[in-house]
C-alpha cells in the first residue's frame, strides 16, 4: 500500500510537469513559459501549449532569439534529445532510477494502463502512513 501510493505520487508529478521554453515578445517587454507543439515554416505560424491551452500565433510577434530557435526546430530531433536528457537524469537519481515501465501505471478510464516517464520530474511527493 505504501509503495504504491508512492509511485502514484512520482507519476503524478511526472505528469503534471512539462519541459516549457521561456518565450520573449518582440520588443522583449513580456515574456512567457510554454511547449512549442508545432511550427509551420511557409507561413511562420506556430503553436504552443501554455497552461493546458493551445495559443496559435505568428512568430512575428516573437524575439530574434526565438526566431532562432524556430529556425533550427525540428519536433522529432528535439523530442529524442530532450528524452535521452531525461533519462540520463533520471538514472542519476535515487528514487528516478527506481521509476521504470513495469512500474507505472496511469488511470485511463477504468483500467489501468503501463506508462513511461519522459521527463524528469521536478518534486516527489513522499507519503508515510504508520498504523500503530
Amino acid at each position: 500500500m505504501k509503495i504504491s501510493t508512492l509511485l502514484f505520487g512520482c507519476l503524478l508529478a511526472g505528469v503534471l510537469w512539462a519541459p516549457a521554453r521561456t518565450w520573449t515578445s518582440s520588443d522583449g517587454n513580456k515574456t512567457f513559459e510554454g511547449e512549442l507543439q508545432a511550427y509551420d515554416k511557409s507561413t511562420g505560424e506556430l503553436t504552443v501549449l501554455v497552461g493546458g491551452r493551445q495559443l496559435v500565433f505568428n512568430q512575428s510577434k516573437l524575439s530574434e532569439d526565438d526566431h532562432a530557435y524556430l529556425s533550427e526546430w525540428k519536433p522529432e530531433a528535439d523530442r529524442k534529445a530532450k528524452m535521452a536528457s531525461e533519462e540520463k537524469a533520471m538514472s542519476e537519481q535515487v528514487v528516478g532510477s527506481k521509476l521504470t515501465k513495469r512500474v507505472l501505471r496511469r488511470l485511463d478510464g477504468k483500467r489501468f494502463k503501463r506508462v513511461e516517464m519522459d521527463k524528469k520530474p521536478e518534486y516527489y511527493l513522499l507519503y508515510f502512513s504508520a498504523s500503530w
